[in-house]
């Protein structure tokens, strides 16, 4: 070890050992980190401007070519959009990411399937729970609403199937927890086919089909009295049971959605 790299550890602290190599980010990689740091520092709404692409060549004092391909960067992941070369626009948080992520593991590994109803039993009863301390009036109409046209459609699989998706959404929605709702659409949607699937199976036993609907209505009727205890035990309930029968017939249909 030369002078220059003697170990310079206080008397009695361990050695370090085994250490990995040191990735050298590249600078496109730089700006992405700096970028995404002064929109935050600086406040910046969907809607608002970056400099344009020499300006910000200057501030970072890299090359053009450097800070184009940040910003290309930054497109792909949804956070900004330049239309027809003007300069970089903040995009609003969305969850469309999240669903590509899920999306292609639901794809590649069946047991994705169960791992996301997991995520369901953890995400949809806090929501459920939120959703009944902070719902409007209006809100807890609508979900009332929803659960009774659901009622009516329990003799079309696919009509409910569609109603039980939006009665879903709607409740992460009343959370007015963004995150959560973005989180739980996320999740919803690689589940989509599976749930279709499970429900018409459903629809075969008159009986279940009819608990199902049950326990959406005992669900909204938590909200709308505002007992977030119970909203959230009814929905974990529902959705271990529900998921359940979803996961036997993914097993049975892998892999979905493949066409």
């Amino acid at each position: 070890m030369t002078e220059g790299t003697r170990n310079h550890s206080a008397p009695g602290a361990s050695p370090i050992r085994e250490a990995g190599p040191v990735l050298r980010t590249t600078l496109a990689s730089q700006v992405v980190s700096n970028l995404i740091d002064q929109i935050g520092q600086d406040g910046l709404r969907p809607g608002d401007t970056l400099p344009s692409e020499g300006r910000l060549a200057e501030l970072f004092g890299v090359s053009r070519p450097v800070v184009r391909e940040a910003l290309r960067h930054l497109v792909a992941l949804r956070m900004i959009e330049i239309v027809n070369g003007k300069v970089p626009v903040v995009l609003p948080v969305t969850s469309e990411l999240l669903t590509i992520y899920f999306e292609w593991a639901v794809r590649h590994e069946i047991e994705s399937i169960s791992e996301l109803h997991e995520m369901r039993r953890g995400v949809e009863p806090l929501s459920a729970s939120l959703a009944a301390d902070r719902a409007t009036p209006d809100e807890r109409a609508e979900l009332s609403r929803i659960v009774e046209h659901m009622r009516d459609q329990l003799s079309s699989p696919e009509s409910y199937g569609e109603w039980d998706a939006q009665l879903h959404l709607a409740i992460a929605e009343y959370s007015h927890n963004s995150l959560l709702w973005h989180l739980g659409s996320a999740i919803r949607r690689p589940l989509s086919l599976a749930i279709q699937v499970g429900i018409a199976s459903l629809a075969e036993d008159e009986g279940s089909f009819e608990r199902m609907q049950s326990d959406h209505e005992a669900i909204v009727s938590s909200i709308v009295r505002g007992d977030g205890d119970a909203a959230a035990v009814l929905m974990e309930s529902h959705i271990r049971l529900s998921g359940a029968r979803i996961l036997g017939v993914a097993r049975s249909a892998h892999p979905l959605g493949s066409s």
